[in-house]
């Protein structure tokens, strides 16, 4: 829902949005994202319409509703969910995969010799942020912050 209260997206770019990203890597399918914006759409908190394109296959966009802006920032300042392990998601996910991808190089057998150092450079890059996105997140968890007081600081 976060992705969505940012800009009006369709289920095919919210999908995109993880496979392309280095940082928020996600193994899931089409069917958990469409399953998961029909329970947001059923509940009111997201809103769709259908954008017609004459060359493409139309889109269904889905936007954040007001309902939904209130449930996003209430989830955002609750506790209920406080403090869960991020370390481990970290461990498991990204570190691990990203060096798997650097070790097996990636398919790309038109790149020139430069081109697969640069590559082989941002994976270094890719895994030394999330081995110091680890360490942050222990740190985090050993010594967490405040919650954030209702009326205060703004973020949507």
């Amino acid at each position: 829902m976060n992705s969505i209260s940012c800009k009006n997206l369709s289920s095919y770019d919210l999908k995109k949005r993880f496979t392309d990203s280095p940082v928020l890597y996600w193994s899931g399918n089409n069917n958990q994202i469409y399953k998961t914006l029909l329970e947001l759409l059923n509940e009111g908190l997201v809103t769709n319409e259908i954008l017609y394109q004459e060359n493409s296959p139309n889109k269904k966009l889905y936007s954040i509703t007001e309902k939904g802006k209130v449930a996003l920032k209430e989830w955002m300042l609750s506790t209920s969910e406080a403090y869960f392990n991020l370390s481990e998601g970290i461990k498991a996910t990204d570190i691990n995969i990203h060096k798997e991808q650097l070790k097996r190089g990636l398919e790309a057998p038109n790149r020139t010799t430069r081109e697969r150092l640069l590559w082989d450079m941002i994976y270094q890059n890719i895994i030394s942020t999330c081995e110091n996105e680890l360490v942050w997140s222990e740190r985090l968890e050993l010594n967490p912050p405040p919650p954030l007081k209702r009326g205060g600081d703004s973020f949507l």
